[in-house]
């Protein structure tokens, strides 16, 4: 499957060569992550490999590498994540 998201709507100012990491987690089964470079405005895309041993069911992506990750306490944060379905 491929995980891809359109340029950010604000400039976010990432270097050349920033990579967000991706993993697909499901039940407690995590697949081995994937990198994806990332242009200055976000604007990315990924093939995730999904092997057939991954158990079936909701299974999550989550992104991370940006900003948003870490914030300090009392500040607002958005994390970066998508479900899908694995049959």
């Amino acid at each position: 499957m491929t995980l891809s998201s359109d340029a950010a709507a604000c400039a976010l100012g990432y270097p050349a060569g920033h990579a967000y990491t991706i993993s697909l987690s499901n039940d407690g089964v995590t697949a081995p992550p994937v990198t994806a470079g990332v242009d200055p405005d976000g604007l990315f895309s990924a093939k995730i490999p999904i092997s057939a041993e991954f158990p079936p069911g909701t299974a999550y992506l989550i992104v991370t590498g940006s900003p948003y990750d870490n914030c300090e306490d009392g500040a607002s944060c958005a994390g970066y994540w998508a479900t899908i379905m694995v049959k």
